[in-house]
């Protein structure tokens, strides 16, 4: 497991990508990289969508506690929050349990296999918010 992520913007596809791939997740890991998800959402001239990948990411205990915070956040500045690659099943149900319990994008997770379909699903999206 890692402390370590990535957040950049994709010019080429238009979206904010954070890479959380390995995560040991706690509050001050997601806060960090939430807030550098928001001051690069606020430098872009648009609001954009977010594309994130949590290829093995584990989670701790209070994940329930600060995601939905945290996520409304993100949603502030973001058009919308798609996900990829979410292999640990404990992490891809807290996902899914607190985006429907706080009615996060109509209560959509946006969990999608692979890059390819999460890419897919916003293009979708941008489409449906014309």
């Amino acid at each position: 497991m890692t402390e370590k992520w990535s957040v950049y913007y994709d010019p080429k596809e238009k979206v904010i990508v954070a890479d959380l791939t390995g995560l040991a997740l706690s509050e001050p890991i997601l806060r960090k990289m939430a807030a550098e998800v928001v001051q690069l959402a606020k430098s872009l001239s648009e609001k954009v969508f977010m594309i994130s990948c949590w290829k093995v990411v584990k989670i701790d205990d209070n994940f329930g506690k600060y995601f939905p915070e945290l996520t409304a956040e993100l949603l502030r500045y973001t058009r919308g929050i798609v996900r990829y690659e979410a292999t640990e099943v404990l992490t891809r149900a807290n996902i899914r349990t607190q985006t429907v319990k706080h009615h996060h994008q109509n209560t959509q997770s946006h969990i999608y296999a692979t890059r390819e379909e999460a890419l897919a699903a916003i293009r979708k999206l941008e489409k449906e918010q014309l």
